[in-house]
């Protein structure tokens, strides 16, 4: 039994709340979807979906320019 299933989360409702983290990731707050990806897979660990929404946030994550202001 899952997380998600003890406190009566449902797939539908976890993948509303993964929206969620996908329109922040499309905004360029990644920070943001990888920490909505993360509760989510605790929730529910075995959901491959979820992780591959955070794989691919952390992917995007790394590959954005980073800002070198202030050198």
């Amino acid at each position: 039994m899952s997380v998600a299933e003890l406190l009566g989360v449902s797939k539908d409702q976890a993948y509303e709340v993964a929206e969620l983290g996908y329109r922040l990731l499309l905004q360029g707050k990644s920070a943001e979807a990888i920490t909505i990806f993360e509760g989510l897979l605790v929730l529910n660990p075995e959901d491959s979906y979820l992780q591959n929404l955070l794989d691919n946030a952390r992917n995007y994550d790394q590959e954005k320019p980073q800002n070198n202001s202030g050198t």
